[in-house]
């Protein structure tokens, strides 16, 4: 899979967090692509290889299995949803943890990809990441005379 221009660079609308997208991908043996995405769906960001279609979908598919573990978790009292592992029939792996209160990282992990590293590192990588300010509507202000 490449870019829209065919030269797998993936879609990075911010290039330091493609950086860190693609450190991962490099540095985790059985690790295809990672994409981070807000809660709601859209990425942000993309690691090399994925074209910004096929980074919509893997975010699409994620953003989907994270909102059901999360309603899982809260309909029966376990609070939400912090990681998903989908073991994929063709050998491969899908891992989605929460980075932060809005976004989360999904990562696409080969046959060969050992599923508790893999796990290990993406919610290594979710951290850091839920650390990271992103770009977006500034907080709305707070009325004089309430508390904030």
């Amino acid at each position: 899979m490449g870019d829209a221009y065919g030269n797998g660079a993936g879609w990075r609308p911010d290039g330091g967090l493609g950086g860190l997208l693609d450190e991962l991908v490099d540095r985790v043996p059985g690790v295809r692509y990672a994409v981070l995405l807000s809660a709601a769906g859209p990425e942000i960001g993309s690691s090399r290889g994925l074209s910004r279609a096929d980074a919509r979908r893997l975010a699409s598919v994620a953003a989907g299995f994270h909102r059901v573990a999360t309603d899982a978790g809260r309909r029966l009292g376990a609070g939400s949803g912090r990681r998903t592992m989908v073991e994929l029939e063709a050998g491969g792996w899908l891992f989605v943890a929460a980075a932060g209160r809005d976004a989360c990282l999904a990562v696409l992990g080969t046959g060969e990809a050992d599923p508790g590293v893999v796990a290990a590192e993406t919610e290594r990588l979710a951290g850091r990441l839920g650390g990271v300010r992103r770009p977006g509507p500034p907080p709305s202000p707070v009325p004089p005379g309430t508390a904030g």
